[in-house]
C-alpha cells in the first residue's frame, strides 16, 4: 500500500467513527445539528483535521463548534477503544470551506478557552502518557499558582527527564518567579516567569502540566495555552474536575515528583545527580519528610533510586526542613500568637493578614506549611490557617488526621488536595471565611 493509500483509508475509519459518535456519542446540549464532511489526515498520521458542515444561525454554529472542539479529546480516546491502531491522532475539528468564512476561528478557539468542558477528564496509563509525551516536538511545561516544592520538583525533574529522551525544544514556564526558599533547587534561575524578559515565544505544539489537573490553577500561565496546542497532565491529587483534560493521575502516589521518577525508571533512563535533588524536595516535601500518612513502600524504594546517586542528602533536608527566613519566622510568631482551640480542642486555626506581609516584608510563599505547626497541638485533628489576599478573598489551608478528609472537604469551596492536606481560595474577606469554615467543620465533625 502507498503512503497515500494509507493516510486516506485511516481518515476513512476515523470519518465513519466520528459519524457515529455524533450520533448517539456527544452529549453536550450545545451540539446543534452537524455533518462530517471529510478527514485530512498529517503526513506523519499524527493530526486528523475533520471538517464539518454546521447547521443553525450564527449562534447557533458556533456553539456546535465549541461543543465539538471542547470533545476532541474524549473523541480520540473512543476512536482508540474502537480502532486498534499502534497510535490514534489528534482529533482537530474545522468548519467546512464553505462555512469557514461565516466567522472568524480566532473568536471560537477564545471561546473554547474560556468556556469550561462538560467533558470528563480522560485518564492515560503510564505508557500512553509516555507515548503521548514522546510524540511531541515542542513543548511548555507548566504547574499550579503558588508552586510548592513538589510542583517546581516535579517541573524541573519532568525537563530533565525530556532532555534524556532527546527534546531540546522546552519551555519551562511558571506564572511567578521562584520562591526564594526554592532557589537552590538545580536549574531555578532558568525556569521562566510570565513577566520574565527572556522569555521566548511560546512557539509548541504540546503543553504538559504537572502537580495540578485544571487549567484554571495554573494561574495566567493559562493565556498561554491555545486550542491548537495537546494538553496532558501529570498529577497525583484525588479531585479532578469534568473538564475535558487528558493525562495520567493516580491519587495513589504521595507526590507528583514520584511520577516523574517512575518515567525515569520506565523508560531505564538514569536519574543524574541534578534530577534526583529535583525529585527528592518533590517527595519530601510532600510527605513532610517521609512522616506524613501519603507515605507508603513505593515512596520508599523511589527515594532509594534517586539517593543512589548520591546527592547530599544532609545539606538538602537542612535547606528544605531546617531553615526559614526572617520573614518566614515573624509569620510563624504572628501565626501562633494568634491560635485558638474549638470544637473540645478538635480544631486549631489562625490567620495571618496583608498587613503582616507588609510589614515582615513576607509574601504568600513564605507561610507554605505553617499551618504544620497548628495540627501539630497536642489532641488536635485539624489545624486551619486562614491567609487575606485581599480584602474579598481568603487563601485557607488544612492539615488533618486521617479520619477527616481535608480534600474532600473543602470541594465544596473549589479547593482540593489530599486527605490529610489542602488547600483553595474562598471569594470572601478574612473574617466571613473564617466563620463560614469552622462553621461547616463543626457541622460534619458533628454529623
Amino acid at each position: 500500500m502507498t503512503p497515500k493509500g494509507r493516510t486516506e483509508r485511516v481518515a476513512e475509519y476515523i470519518r465513519e467513527e466520528i459519524a457515529k459518535l455524533l450520533i448517539d456519542g456527544i452529549k453536550d446540549p450545545r451540539l446543534g445539528f452537524v455533518s462530517v464532511m471529510g478527514v485530512k489526515m498529517s503526513k506523519d498520521l499524527r493530526y486528523a483535521n475533520v471538517y464539518v458542515s454546521l447547521y443553525g444561525d450564527e449562534k447557533q454554529r458556533k456553539s456546535s463548534l465549541v461543543a465539538l472542539q471542547n470533545s476532541a479529546g474524549w473523541v480520540k480516546a473512543m476512536i482508540a477503544q474502537n480502532l486498534h491502531m499502534r497510535y490514534i491522532p489528534d482529533i482537530r475539528f474545522f468548519p467546512d470551506d464553505s462555512l469557514d468564512r461565516v466567522y472568524a476561528m480566532e473568536e471560537v478557539f477564545s471561546m473554547i478557552h474560556q468556556k469550561k468542558t462538560e467533558q470528563p477528564f480522560i485518564k492515560l496509563d503510564l505508557t500512553t502518557i509516555i507515548e503521548e509525551i514522546k510524540s511531541a516536538e515542542r513543548i511548555m511545561i507548566t504547574t499550579h499558582e503558588r508552586p510548592d516544592g513538589d510542583a517546581l520538583g516535579s517541573l524541573i525533574g519532568l525537563w530533565y527527564w525530556l532532555e534524556s529522551q532527546g527534546k531540546n525544544q522546552i519551555i519551562p514556564l511558571i506564572e511567578k518567579p521562584i520562591p526564594k526558599m526554592y532557589s537552590f533547587l538545580p536549574r531555578a534561575d532558568k525556569v521562566y516567569f510570565l513577566d520574565d524578559e527572556r522569555l521566548p515565544k511560546i512557539d509548541v505544539d504540546t503543553v504538559v502540566i504537572v502537580d495540578v489537573a485544571s487549567l484554571e490553577r495554573i494561574g495566567e500561565v493559562s493565556e498561554k495555552v491555545q486550542a491548537k496546542h495537546k494538553v496532558l497532565v501529570i498529577d497525583h491529587h484525588e479531585t479532578l474536575e469534568d473538564n475535558g483534560l487528558m493525562g495520567f493521575a493516580d491519587p495513589s502516589y504521595a507526590a507528583c515528583g514520584e511520577i516523574i521518577a517512575e518515567l525515569f525508571i520506565n523508560t531505564q533512563t538514569p536519574f543524574s545527580e541534578e534530577s534526583a535533588i529535583c525529585l527528592y524536595v518533590a517527595q519530601a516535601t510532600d510527605t513532610g519528610g517521609y512522616r506524613f500518612s501519603n507515605t507508603n513502600a513505593r515512596s520508599h524504594r523511589i527515594a532509594s533510586h534517586l539517593m543512589e546517586t548520591q546527592f547530599d542528602l544532609e545539606e538538602i533536608n537542612a535547606k528544605i526542613f531546617d531553615t526559614i527566613t526572617v520573614p518566614q519566622f515573624e509569620l510563624q510568631k504572628r501565626m501562633l500568637s494568634r491560635a485558638k482551640l474549638e470544637l473540645q480542642g478538635k480544631v486549631s486555626y489562625s490567620y495571618l493578614t496583608q498587613k503582616d506581609f507588609e510589614q515582615v516584608g513576607a509574601t504568600v510563599e513564605d507561610c507554605h506549611n505553617l499551618v504544620n505547626n497548628l495540627r501539630n497541638i497536642e489532641g488536635v485533628s485539624i489545624g486551619i490557617l486562614f491567609t487575606e489576599i485581599n480584602q474579598e478573598k481568603t487563601k485557607i489551608s488544612i492539615r488533618s488526621r486521617k479520619h477527616f478528609h481535608a480534600g474532600e472537604f473543602l470541594t465544596q469551596y473549589g479547593g482540593g488536595g489530599h486527605r490529610c492536606a489542602a488547600g483553595g481560595t474562598l471569594n470572601m474577606p478574612l473574617d466571613k471565611a473564617k466563620e463560614e469554615i469552622l462553621k461547616a467543620i463543626e457541622r460534619q465533625i458533628n454529623g
